[in-house]
């Protein structure tokens, strides 16, 4: 190699680029609002037959450029373009028919959400409360009449335990097409509640019940309020995180 010369650099990997493309695709598409499907474009399964299009030009180029290798005839340019071009765009279709996947699917609990009232959902408590300026912060999932249909954000002034069902009188307000909203989607949830009153709040049950209560007098010993280096150790070990927000850590 000369000095001058520049060093030989790898290849970007197919995969690292069918993932950026997988990405962008999913990313582009929940950038905006859910809103039910207009156009049988706008529904994920052409974008998977799209997607399964491409896998097909991936197979028949991958088996071309083996037939080349055995019988000693190079691979043409075209094949190897067909190779990249059908990983690129399987993986593009991929990514969109996920994210119409996940509208679609909000596009119908905002529909279920928004044609009943918040005090006759069901509520069930699916992540920790987590301590805000005004009260507390979690998720729950929603079920009308006995069905799942979505999850959202619930905000709250009391602290609400992880597995409980309740009933609340509250504001429902769907998410927006802004980064949290679709961060948010990404993770399932379709909006916010902000609980004005709870109504009815049963309390969990089972193995799930037993190991929180385990957890929420550990917990207790610890005492996270009462320094920086416990609510640290408090949440290495036990994930809490209500000290860790209120010493700034």
């Amino acid at each position: 190699m000369c000095e001058n010369s520049w060093p030989q650099r790898s290849a970007c990997p197919l995969s690292l680029l069918a993932f950026v493309f997988l990405f962008v695709g999913t990313r582009l598409t929940l950038t905006n609002p859910a809103t039910p499907p207009e156009t049988p474009f706008e529904e994920p399964f052409p974008w998977w037959i799209l997607s399964l299009l491409f896998v097909c030009g991936v197979v028949v180029a991958s088996v071309r450029g083996r037939w080349g290798a055995r019988t000693s005839v190079p691979a043409s340019s075209f094949t190897r373009a067909l190779m990249v071009g059908g990983i690129v765009g399987a993986a593009a279709c991929t990514g969109i028919a996920l994210g119409r996947t996940v509208l679609a699917e909000e596009g119908r609990a905002l529909f279920a959400m928004e044609t009943r009232a918040v005090s006759q959902w069901e509520l069930r408590i699916t992540r920790e409360a987590s301590p805000t300026e005004t009260g507390y912060w979690s998720a729950a999932e929603v079920r009308i009449e006995g069905s799942p249909v979505g999850r959202v954000w619930l905000s709250s002034g009391p602290r609400l335990q992880r597995g409980a069902q309740i009933r609340v009188v509250g504001r429902y307000e769907a998410l927006g097409d802004d980064e949290w909203g679709v961060s948010s989607r990404m993770q399932g949830i379709t909006g916010t509640v902000r609980v004005v009153k709870v109504l009815d709040e049963k309390p969990a049950g089972g193995l799930a019940s037993c190991l929180d209560a385990a957890r929420d007098a550990l917990l207790a010993r610890f005492e996270p309020g009462k320094g920086p280096g416990r609510a640290l150790v408090a949440a290495s070990a036990l994930g809490s995180k209500e000290g860790v927000k209120q010493f700034s850590i």
